[in-house]
């Protein structure tokens, strides 16, 4: 969850940067502008998908961990902690500790 705390707002970054060389070359007149145009758009198309990308991939996180990590049901609340069982020595063992007390 922590990378999509990251990614989402340098794909913002990224989208902001496209929209302002496209706006530039649009603006602009000279050499270089339809370069700009270009390159623009395709940033801005290229972030527009990563940013999409990670607010799905996120969202899918957030619902797998929260489904696992949730309260639990209201049977296993009920339930008693089981106890593993001895084996044989550690059984035999106790019996003669309490025998000697």
């Amino acid at each position: 969850m922590f990378l999509f705390h990251i990614t989402l707002p340098l794909g913002l970054i990224a989208l902001t940067g496209g929209l302002a060389l496209y706006i530039w070359g649009l603006r602009a007149q000279g050499i270089g502008t339809a370069m700009a145009k270009v390159f623009g758009l395709i940033i801005v198309v290229l972030s527009i998908l990563e940013v999409l990308c990670v607010l799905y991939w996120g969202v899918r996180f957030w619902e797998f961990h929260h489904q696992f990590s949730g309260p639990m049901p209201m049977m296993q609340q009920q339930q008693p902690p089981q106890q593993l069982p001895m084996d044989h020595h550690m059984e035999h063992m106790m019996r003669t500790e309490e025998h000697r007390v």
